[in-house]
């Protein structure tokens, strides 16, 4: 009868090592690609749009992109502004 081979405790601390290096690319990647679609996003990142208070809408001349947002100063999306591009 054969012995039961068992992994050798380096190879099990090298594969934990492989699966946190994994983990912190992953979190690291993932909070980039929310930074960038936040700023794609984003109605100021282009200079001829405008941010407008939703209530009195859009100045003449300028519609709404409902594609983009108005950002907060914090990050969060300002409902209560509208993105505005000209319309020529």
């Amino acid at each position: 009868m054969r012995k039961a081979q068992s992994m050798s405790l380096n190879v099990i601390i090298i594969a934990i090592i492989v699966l946190l290096v994994l983990v912190v690319l992953s979190a690291t990647f993932l909070s980039n690609q929310i930074k960038f679609g936040k700023s794609v996003n984003n109605c100021l990142d282009i200079s001829t749009q405008q941010c407008a208070a939703a209530a009195t809408g859009c100045l003449e001349g300028f519609a709404k992109n409902p594609a983009q947002s108005c950002y907060k100063a914090d990050g969060t999306i300002d409902r209560e502004k509208i993105c505005c591009v000209p319309t020529q």
